[in-house]
């Protein structure tokens, strides 16, 4: 199964790290660290505390990450 999958289709367009947390089981600071990584965006920020994560945003970094995997793989198993 791949990462992209995890996010269930009838997900909010805007969530918090705790739903992250929960699809993906990692911790608020996995979260933290992927973003800090590049791996997926940042939260928007409203307010002092809280921030959002955009669904579908995290749904397309993980899926072009998965797309880089596979043409690697692709291009491994060509030479």
């Amino acid at each position: 199964m791949q990462a992209s999958d995890l996010i269930p289709l009838d997900a909010p367009a805007r969530v918090r790290a705790a739903d992250l947390c929960e699809w993906f089981g990692v911790t608020q600071n996995c979260i933290a660290q992927w973003v800090k990584k590049g791996r997926i965006p940042a939260p928007l920020r409203v307010g002092e505390r809280t921030h959002w994560y955009d669904t579908e945003a995290i749904r397309a970094a993980f899926r072009a990450e998965e797309d880089a995997r596979e043409g690697k793989k692709k291009m491994a198993r060509q030479t």
